[in-house]
């Protein structure tokens, strides 16, 4: 297996050191260089074409968002994880540079941690992301390109002979020509001068009247003697149904409607890697009169989910929130699940509430999409719709499981419009979805599954 070339760019010759020396330990890495500004990683990446790079966010001559935008400009296929700060300008500036082509980020440990301490964490965050990232990049690199056939060589086509004529039996061979009589012939020099066909011979009038005397004394065959007819294949009336032939059987791309009755009441949403920019392109094609809340789950550090949710605020017809507990659900109305505190839906009386706690972690997250899926079809039953965006792990499941056993509704997003199929890749693969869509489709098709005319959503809805 190739290793997964890593270019380090940092202004920091400490923070450059740390992470060489954390690479260093893994076989699977080879730092191909390093940089200390956005100028200098351009000109590194063009000369090392590295699998993946690491990305400070500020740095002198030109700022980590900047060096993030020219380089998906030049090279759109290469993963940029950015090396960010938990602060509110680190946090801003790297929303920025995942919406304008980075892939992922990395907090940098805190300054009260030790050396030790600070290698550990970057193994434990870092390294998993270098490797679903580069790694892809490393497999292309190593899987040679196959080789195209060489076409052959345009050779002009010999000429095709002249068609000769079978000879016939009874009739009369052409006369030899008679060199001495073609200059008495009259005609001869105004024949000479038109164009003949190839290998015809030069008669003169003499020779051409005594062959067709020869041939008006010949007799031709019968209607008798000539083969019968060839039948012609029958054809079908003007107006005759031809059955077509039979379509190959496919995967139906979108599952049917849900029945009078069914229609969600609520929609959650879980996504991870890729997240910020999906979420962009999600939500602001949600009209501002959508008869439902929206709950999400985002795996991010706390600071970031609240200015994401502030940066879909300005963009967005619907109103977006980071969640507080107790927050009453309301239709067209935007949840975002806060950094460090999973987000549930509970029971309030006869009315639906958000809760917040400090749980587990589960699949190495909080939040984590599994507890708010459970507690939605808890609450709501078949009235479900969850779907699934782009995201590293399975995150999102066991939780679709659940969905699913309730009678509820799954969407997940395809492969191909994912910057990593994890997340909707298990709940696809596992039977769980009841569309795999593109992004770009995604935001009609839950307006297909949700009913146009507004609907009190506050109200407890009847379970099965």
């Amino acid at each position: 297996m190739a290793k997964i070339r890593v270019l380090v760019v940092d202004d920091s010759a400490v923070v450059r050191k740390i992470l060489c020396d954390t690479l260093e330990v893994d076989d699977e890495f080879d730092v191909v260089g390093t940089a200390a500004n956005g100028r200098l990683a351009l000109t590194q990446v063009e000369a090392l074409q590295p699998d993946v790079v690491t990305l400070d966010i500020e740095m002198p001559e030109m700022d980590g968002v900047e060096t993030a935008r020219q380089l998906h400009q030049r090279w759109p296929k290469l993963p940029l994880i950015m090396f960010s700060t938990l602060s509110q300008r680190g946090a801003t500036a790297t929303l920025e540079a995942l919406g304008a082509g980075a892939v992922d980020y990395v907090t940098k440990p805190s300054n009260s941690a030790s050396l030790q301490e600070a290698m550990q964490l970057l193994r434990d965050d870092l390294f998993s992301k270098l490797k679903q990232h580069g790694g892809r990049s490393a497999a292309r690199r190593a899987t040679p390109a196959p080789i195209a056939p060489i076409a052959p060589r345009f050779v002009a086509p010999a000429p095709a002979p002249h068609p000769v004529a079978p000879p016939a039996a009874t009739a009369p061979e052409a006369p030899p020509a008679v060199p001495s009589q073609a200059p008495t012939d009259p005609d001869f020099a105004e024949r000479r001068s038109k164009p003949r066909p190839p290998g015809a011979p030069l008669w003169s009038s003499i020779q051409r009247e005594s062959f067709r005397s020869k041939i008006r004394g010949l007799k031709l065959p019968g209607p008798a003697a000539l083969p019968p007819p060839r039948a012609a294949a029958p054809t079908a009336p003007p107006h005759a149904f031809t059955p077509a032939p039979p379509a190959p059987a496919s995967f139906p791309r979108k599952a049917a409607r849900l029945a009078a009755g069914d229609t969600p009441e609520i929609v959650a949403i879980g996504v991870s890697t890729g997240g910020p920019p999906a979420l962009n392109a999600l939500l602001p094609a949600i009209p501002a009169s959508f008869p439902l809340p929206i709950v999400i789950v985002q795996h991010m550090p706390p600071l970031f989910t609240k200015l994401l949710a502030q940066q879909l605020a300005t963009k967005c017809q619907v109103k977006v929130h980071e969640a507080e507990p107790g927050m009453v659900l309301e239709p067209g109305h935007v949840y975002i699940a806060p950094g460090d505190y999973h987000m549930v839906v509970e029971r309030a009386g006869t009315q639906l509430r958000l809760a917040l706690n400090q749980d587990a972690p589960e699949n190495s997250c909080r939040p984590a999409v599994d507890p708010l899926f459970r507690s939605v079809a808890r609450c709501y039953g078949k009235r479900v719709l969850a779907v699934v965006l782009t995201g590293m792990g399975a995150d999102g499941m066991k939780g679709a499981e659940v969905i699913k056993q309730a009678g509820g509704s799954v969407l997940a997003q395809d492969e191909k419009s994912s910057v990593v199929w994890g997340m909707p890749g298990f709940v696809a693969n596992r039977g769980l979805a009841d569309a795999v869509l593109p992004l770009s489709d995604m935001a009609a098709e839950i307006l297909c599954r949700v009913p146009s005319s507004g609907r009190a959503s506050g109200k407890v809805p009847v379970t099965s």
